[in-house]
């Protein structure tokens, strides 16, 4: 596979393989498929979704590596890298969810990015400190004994 050149990606979802001589930086990316970086020792990843088994430089703060550091028996290994998948309402272009994460999606990647926001293209909709706020805000004025719930249409 060849490699590219420098890249410099922000709250961008890949879709497809990577493979780039240099990845300078990389902040709130979500990578769906593998990474493949020629020269490691050469820029960063923060906030960012990366599948296990892809080669990139220094990472700080990335999925599934921070839920694989409190990981303790390689069961749970395992059973962490099955679970933290992203999901999309479509992947097909065109759609009007389009690279849009799903609510199936597991926390850690819809609340990953930095100032807990969604990882990827839809991180600047602030949705996932949208949702929270509105349950503390519900918590908080609903009267004892009642119960809300918050359901997104797409």
């Amino acid at each position: 596979m060849p490699y590219g050149a420098r890249c410099y990606l922000y709250r961008t979802t890949v879709f497809g393989r990577v493979a780039t001589a240099e990845l300078a930086a990389a902040s709130d990316v979500l990578f769906v498929h593998d990474v493949q970086v020629m020269r490691q020792q050469v820029g960063y990843l923060r906030y960012c979704f990366v599948p296990d088994g892809s080669r990139t430089p220094t990472r700080f703060h990335c999925e599934p590596d921070e839920s694989l550091r409190r990981a303790s028996a390689d069961g749970e290994r395992a059973a962490i890298l099955a679970r933290l998948r992203p999901s999309f309402t479509s992947t097909r272009f065109g759609d009007a969810g389009y690279a849009q994460l799903s609510a199936t999606t597991p926390w850690e990647i819809r609340a990953g990015a930095s100032g807990g926001s969604e990882m990827g293209a839809f991180g600047n909709l602030h949705q996932a400190r949208r949702i929270t706020r509105l349950r503390e805000a519900l918590d908080e004025y609903l009267r004892y004994g009642l119960d809300a719930g918050v359901f997104t249409a797409t």
